[in-house]
């Protein structure tokens, strides 16, 4: 299968209860997001009150999501393992758990800590610009309730998206 590239304002890789929580923060403030997950039940069963479906500017894509050279997030069909997408995004957030040296963060100078996990300054940004990490792949990131991350994170993304 040929991949399709996309734009997005955001792309989360991780549908867990930090992905899915910080992607509809970013996209009740209209901003179009990308929400990448692997798991197609995992996503759905975290909405919560809110649906990720009732976001036009907020779509799930299937998929396992790495970095490439140029910072996008390629997805794999998680049947095939065929590239469908190429995601193109100003910020990235990382909230894929505890799978961070499967992602290509490295080349993209993602530094990872002892416990592969990314370490991240008090507003979630990653040794790389335009990228931050939220949840358990981070040490900071699962201390505090979703709700709190995803309104520190939106309001860093947000001022940081306002600079490039």
């Amino acid at each position: 299968m040929t991949s399709n590239l996309l734009k997005w304002d955001y792309v989360v890789v991780g549908g867990g209860l930090f992905g899915v929580t910080v992607a509809k923060k970013l996209a009740m403030g209209n901003h179009n997001v990308a929400l990448i997950e692997e798991n197609e039940k995992l996503a759905t069963q975290l909405e919560g009150s809110v649906s990720i479906r009732d976001f036009e500017n907020l779509k799930v894509i299937y998929g396992h999501g790495f970095f490439d050279e140029a910072g996008q997030v390629v997805v794999l069909d998680p049947e095939t393992g065929d590239e469908q997408h190429v995601v193109s995004a100003g910020v990235s957030i990382i909230a894929c758990g505890e799978l961070t040296s499967f992602l290509g963060l490295a080349k993209l100078g993602v530094v990872l800590d002892e416990h592969l996990r990314i370490p991240v300054d008090a507003s979630f940004q990653t040794s790389a610009p335009g990228i931050y990490a939220v949840g358990e792949c981070s040490p900071l990131g699962s201390r505090l309730p979703p709700q709190v991350v995803a309104e520190q994170i939106a309001a860093s993304c947000v001022q940081d998206r306002s600079f490039q």
